[in-house]
């Protein structure tokens, strides 16, 4: 498989793991340390740092039922071990709010920019940036 379909996967597969709530692919796929940070378009709007984005992916996926998506204009750039990733996402599903086993529907439009690192032949996820298109 070339280094651009790898890399590709990886997101892939990370959308498709939050889909079905398998947070322990989700978090695999996440070089995790201290270096690691994620900006995302929806609360809180600061940088998340190190496990902290792990704990707010498992968090938000927990409470969507229906999560889809439609990825656009998609783009690898690869830098030697560093792989830079680019792309529109439009997603959609249902917020479940638990205690009074309510639903309300969202679908949202952003901007992508994700940065993988290869570790030992691994391709995993550094740093997220998402941003709401309007």
């Amino acid at each position: 498989m070339q280094e651009e379909e790898q890399v590709r996967e990886v997101i892939i597969r990370k959308l498709e793991a939050a889909k079905v709530k398998d947070f322990s692919t989700l978090a695999s796929l996440y070089l995790i340390d201290s270096r690691l940070t994620k900006f995302k378009d929806f609360p809180p709007y600061r940088r998340l740092e190190g496990q902290e984005v792990i704990a707010h992916e498992e968090l938000n996926f927990a409470i969507v039922g229906d999560f889809d998506y439609k990825i656009k204009e998609f783009k690898v750039s690869l830098y030697g071990d560093f792989a830079l990733v680019t792309f529109l996402i439009d997603y959609k599903g249902i917020l479940v709010n638990d205690y009074t086993f309510e639903g309300r529907s969202f679908s949202s439009s952003s901007r992508a920019t994700i940065a993988l690192k290869k570790e030992k032949d691994k391709w995993l996820i550094v740093h997220e940036h998402f941003s709401k298109l309007f």
